[in-house]
């Protein structure tokens, strides 16, 4: 609803703010020197990736962010 307000993201400089942000998020991952933090992150990129291959669309997003979350979910300490 809000992404469809802006009609042209290089036009407010946009494109870049996306990769910027993507940016500093790698940065923040290069510097933790976690495994905790480092296994989300590889399992987002890997589940992505394959489904950018396999899937029409931009189901890779959904996907990616579905399977990066489950080692916080496992890991959950259970009420």
């Amino acid at each position: 609803m809000t992404g469809a307000a802006i009609r042209d993201p290089a036009a407010w400089g946009l494109d870049f703010a996306f990769v910027a942000v993507f940016l500093a998020l790698l940065t923040s991952l290069a510097t933790a020197r976690r495994r905790s933090v480092l296994l989300p992150w590889l399992l987002a990129a890997g589940a992505a990736l394959a489904a950018d291959r396999l899937l029409p669309g931009n189901w890779y997003v959904l996907i990616g962010t579905l399977v990066g979350s489950v080692p916080a979910i496992v890991s959950r300490p259970h009420e």
